[in-house]
């Protein structure tokens, strides 16, 4: 302890202390000052890396990055963040008027060098771990890669933040060798859902973890108003997707899904003049886009004047508006579905992945709010498309969504 008297300057140890980081209590008339919020080395030393799947024009990825800049912006006001992404994406203005976020290539030699310059890593949510499909390699390499970006941050003695990850069922042995690595190294963890959860919980490791939400769940939306809507007007969103083409490389099924779909809209649109349909683009022109299945289904709808292409939007809270407009919404992208649930619109979610069904669960949505491709296939959704179009009420979620901003808020504070 270094004694100042108020007639003398300060002590140059105390400047040689906040130099290398060393927490200074300052004292009056012998009592401890009131304990500062951060000392410097939670404050001014931190410095985040973020990494994940950014830059494909995916509204999910886009909207989850959104969320997670939006809360360390407000925890970290004057903490430089990188991004590690393909190409500029869409991300919140700073309140005090500084850019401190800055977009990084995803060469190894710049991530490496950003890594050694940050204080934590974070891999930002999403459906990083899982082996679904019959497309087993392409997982193998996006989980050796992450395993070995956090080998070396672990190395350079790095915090470790994995934030609103998914994780889906994994079958395969070395697939979930590899996971439980990761989740060991880890130094925080916290899942979207609580399928997620009990994966960690199979694996052991769950003790760094914590049940949190999907970081989209933070993005303020723009006040919405329908200025020109007659009540008599219903709005319908949908969100597909190539499922089949993704993960099984059978897009034939695809186009079969998609005339099923449009048939009994076909038959929904005859039956009532009024309804409009936005067919909604999550996933614009880059690898496993939506384009092409989106503007398939556009071609087998009858009701040309009453259809609307919405296409890929990079502003995430412009899509949580635009989702805003529907009356109801049939969502197969996981995050249409999330938009539809935080706009408290009736939803009706295509079941195609078990992360679907773990939000489903997660903000209860009725059992009868969730059909699966093969229903669809063998005709079962024009039943389905009819209870819903009879009664919306029956296909809302019960999870309050303040409650599910509170949970997503808790998975960064915790940082």
């Amino acid at each position: 302890m270094l004694r100042v008297r108020p007639y003398l300057r300060l002590s140059l140890k105390l400047y040689e202390y906040q130099a290398i980081g060393k927490p200074i209590i300052c004292c009056a008339a012998g009592q401890p000052a009131a304990r500062a919020r951060y000392s410097s080395e939670q404050y001014m030393a931190k410095r985040f890396l973020i990494v994940g799947y950014y830059g494909w024009k995916n509204t999910g990825d886009d909207a989850m990055l959104y969320g997670i800049l939006s809360e360390l912006q407000r925890l970290y006001p004057t903490t430089r963040i990188a991004v590690v992404t393909v190409a500029p994406i869409e991300i919140p203005k700073s309140k005090n008027g500084k850019n401190l976020v800055y977009f990084v290539k995803p060469s190894p030699y710049t991530v490496f060098w950003e890594l050694c310059k940050s204080s934590t890593l974070i891999l930002g949510g999403g459906s990083h771990f899982e082996d679904f499909g019959s497309k087993r390699i392409r997982p193998l390499k996006n989980t050796l890669r992450i395993l070995t970006l956090i080998i070396f941050a672990k190395l350079l003695k790095k915090k470790v933040c994995l934030l609103g990850i998914g994780i889906s069922p994994v079958s395969s042995v070395l697939i979930k060798w590899m996971l439980k690595l990761i989740f060991h190294l880890a130094d925080f963890i916290s899942v979207r859902d609580k399928v997620s959860l009990e994966f960690l919980k199979l694996l052991r490791e769950d003790r760094k973890a914590l049940l949190a939400f999907d970081p989209s769940a933070l993005i303020m939306p723009f006040p919405y108003s329908h200025p020109n809507k007659e009540t008599s007007d219903i709005t319908l969103g949908i969100s597909v997707l190539p499922a089949f083409k993704i993960y099984y490389g059978a897009e034939k099924i695809d186009l079969f899904l998609v005339d099923c779909i449009a048939r009994e809209l076909n038959s929904w649109a005859a039956e009532n003049p009024y309804l409009k349909v936005l067919l909604f683009v999550f996933k614009g022109k880059s690898k496993d886009d939506d384009v092409s299945l989106t503007m398939q289904l556009q071609k087998k709808l009858y009701a040309t004047q009453r259809v609307k292409f919405v296409p890929y939007e990079p502003n995430p809270r412009k899509r949580l508006q635009q989702v805003s407009q529907c009356d109801y919404f049939i969502a197969m992208r996981f995050h249409s579905s999330m938009f539809a649930y935080l706009n408290r619109i009736p939803l009706l979610m295509i079941d195609y992945h078990p992360k679907c069904r773990a939000l489903a669960e997660y903000i209860g949505l009725p059992k009868n709010a969730i059909v699966s491709p093969s229903e669809i296939l063998s005709g079962k959704f024009g039943m389905l498309l009819k209870h819903f179009r009879e009664y919306p009420n029956e296909f809302l979620a019960s999870l309050p969504v303040e409650i599910a901003k509170q949970k997503a808020r808790l998975g960064l504070n915790s940082l």
